[in-house]
This record gives C-alpha cells, sequence and structure tokens, in this order.
C-alpha cells in the first residue's frame, strides 16, 4: 500500500494502480461505500473494459443486481465485447427469471475459451428445468476445470443433487463426501450427508 499511494495523486493515469488501491480500500469498508467507489473508479476511467468487469463481479458478489443493471446497460453504449459479459448478462437474466434467454447466452460462451463458472451456472439452469442428467454433465464440466477447493466443494454439492435426483445414493454420498474433504465449511454438503448417513 505505501509504494502504491506514492502515486495516488496520478491515479487517472495509471486505471490498474487506481482499481488497485479501490480494491484493497473496499475491504475496511461497508458494502454501500464499496459500491459508490466502483462507480467513482469507473467515472475516472469510463472506457477501461477491464476495470467494468471487475465492478461487475463485485456488483454481482453482492448481489446488487439493480447496480449490475445499470453496469450491463453501461457497457452496451461503451460497445464492450469481451467474453466475460455473456456470463454476467445470464447470471442477471437468471435472477430476473429469463432462463431461455440466459441459456441461450451461456451455450453462445461455451468452447474452447469458456471458464467453470460457464458449465456451471448452465446447469443451474437445467437443474431448474428438472434435467437432472444434462446438469450432472455441465456440473461435471465445471468440477474438472475449477482449481479452487471451495467452489468445488459447491460444485460437488450440486452434482451429490443430481445423483440423488437420478437415484443414485451411492453417487450421492461420495460426491458430498468429496465436497465436505475439499471444503469442510461447506456445511450444506455436510448436513446433507449426515442426513444421509443417520439411520
Amino acid at each position: 500500500m505505501n509504494v502504491l499511494k506514492r502515486v495516488e495523486k496520478n491515479k487517472l493515469a495509471f486505471p490498474y494502480i487506481d482499481l488497485e488501491l479501490c480494491r484493497r480500500d473496499s475491504f475496511l469498508q461497508e458494502r454501500g461505500r464499496q459500491l459508490a467507489e466502483a462507480w467513482l473508479l469507473l467515472d475516472r476511467h469510463p472506457e477501461n473494459e477491464d476495470l467494468y468487469h471487475w465492478a461487475a463481479w463485485q456488483m454481482f458478489f453482492q448481489r446488487y443486481f439493480e447496480e449490475a443493471e445499470i453496469l450491463l446497460k453501461r457497457t452496451e453504449t461503451l460497445q464492450f465485447s469481451g467474453n466475460w459479459l455473456p456470463v454476467y448478462k445470464a447470471v442477471y437474466l437468471m435472477e430476473d427469471g429469463d432462463i431461455d434467454t440466459a441459456e441461450k447466452l451461456l451455450r453462445s460462451a461455451s468452447g474452447e475459451d469458456a471458464q467453470w463458472h460457464v458449465y456451471a451456472n448452465l446447469g443451474r439452469i437445467l437443474e431448474a428445468q428438472r434435467s437432472a442428467s444434462r446438469a450432472l454433465e455441465q456440473y461435471e464440466k465445471a468440477d474438472a476445470m475449477t482449481e479452487n477447493p471451495k467452489t468445488a466443494s459447491r460444485i460437488l454439492l450440486r452434482i451429490a443433487r443430481c445423483h440423488s435426483a437420478l437415484g443414485r445414493p451411492t453417487e450421492t454420498i461420495l460426491a458430498l463426501q468429496y465436497a465436505v474433504d475439499l471444503d469442510p465449511d461447506n456445511h450444506s454438503a455436510r448436513l446433507e450427508l449426515d442426513r444421509l448417513l443417520t439411520p
């Protein structure tokens, strides 16, 4: 932070230093202030798509969907075209109840460059449509791509629920045990596992 603070006065010329200062300060701020600072950051660098990507992550993570809608509309005005945009638009549409359009966007984003969250969200859509076998296929793709144990644990919980819906108790228990092994703090997986193993 000391090094970053030395160039803080010139942060208009260095958008990524400005981003890092904003990101680090956000750990000490309450949520409303974090949101305000994110908008101020974007206003200082209105055409930097990477900063919009970060701000979108923050807004979706904190479930500020009304603010996220404004941000997504602004990206259209600025004609951004990053491969992150369809995923965030799809997540927004899922929250808004437009599952069909969200699925189309996610399928357009799937491919060689797609990351785990594309397949995980496709799995969520298919699971909501009560297509457990197709959802399972997407979750397994997501699980194979993630390297974060906590993320993998959450995906495995979804995999276990798909196995359960398909009437596969052994696979369900194995997926839940693996989820708990990867993340002992995954209380949802632990509760479901305890429920299945309690006579």
